[in-house]
């Protein structure tokens, strides 16, 4: 498996393991990600491409300045 970022929960502890070599804006975009993930799928909602996109989104409705 070759992943970049992990994240990870349990009952306690919530974990997400970056690449300290990327850029710094690329490494909030990646917390945000995992955040999107431990917060929209805690309790196994979607799976796969579908998860992705959701975690994508929220990271860049976190990460980007919104433009008037």
């Amino acid at each position: 498996m070759n992943r970049k970022v992990l994240g990870s929960s349990s009952r306690y502890l919530l974990f997400v393991f970056l690449n300290i070599q990327k850029s710094s804006e690329h490494s909030r975009f990646d917390a945000a990600h995992e955040l999107g993930h431990l917060t929209l799928h805690k309790h196994a909602g979607a799976h796969g491409k579908e998860a992705e996109r959701e975690a994508n989104a929220f990271a860049s409705s976190l990460c980007l300045e919104k433009t008037y």
